[in-house]
């Protein structure tokens, strides 16, 4: 009988820190894994912004080509309008999937920039064609409706921009949170562990002694 209690004491000595263990190292797995998904959401916000900004990049280069032009009818104006007409659209194409995984009201704005974009390059396209048949003068691009649909189209990805920057804030300052949360739940958790631990063992051990 003696020996049946010697057993069960030992047994709880060394089962019971280890499974409080397991259980300290699954918790501590589950705030890491949710820290780094809060990261990856960071991640996900900034290469949103990146690509927003080539897209912002290409339409001020097709202005600024189209003004050329219009301006002096030289025709080398025109290669950064023909480059940047080029890549827009696989550009647009590869924002618009990390738009659509969370963000319904930002892909509506998406669809809205490509149609006043599809808009503005109707608009361009006619008087670079006007210019060229001599039927243009050089202050038709600012006279008319160009400037003002370009003017719009960028604020509409500003617009798109600073809607997604203040998704970043929240998510950086929900990363934190959670860094703090995990820095906390270490200390705390292995502080009381050890107390714990110590305590079971002293208890135990002078049990085993008696």
């Amino acid at each position: 009988m003696e020996y049946l209690h010697l057993k069960s004491l030992l047994r709880k000595v060394i089962v019971v820190p280890i499974v409080v263990t397991a259980a300290l190292a699954a918790l501590l797995l589950w705030e890491t894994f949710d820290l780094n998904k809060s990261l990856q959401w960071v991640d996900h916000t900034d290469r949103i912004l990146d690509q927003s900004g080539h897209l912002l990049m290409l339409l001020i280069d097709m202005e600024s080509s189209t003004r050329g032009y219009i301006a002096t009818g030289d025709e080398t104006f025109l290669q950064p309008y023909t480059e940047s007409i080029r890549k827009f659209d696989p550009e647009f194409q590869a924002l618009y999937p990390m738009v659509a995984l969370n963000a319904p009201l930002q892909q509506q704005r998406l669809d809205d920039i490509h149609a006043g974009y599809a808009e503005w390059e109707r608009y361009a396209n006619r008087i670079i064609a006007l210019r060229r048949a001599g039927k243009a003068d050089p202050t038709l691009y600012e006279n008319q409706q160009g400037k003002l649909k370009m003017d719009a189209l960028r604020d509409q990805v500003a617009a798109f921009q600073r809607v997604e920057q203040g998704l970043r804030i929240e998510r950086v300052q929900a990363a934190h949170q959670r860094w703090i949360l995990m820095v906390t739940s270490c200390l705390g958790l292995g502080l009381g562990f050890g107390v714990f631990l110590a305590l079971f063992t002293r208890y135990h051990v002078g049990k085993l002694g008696a």
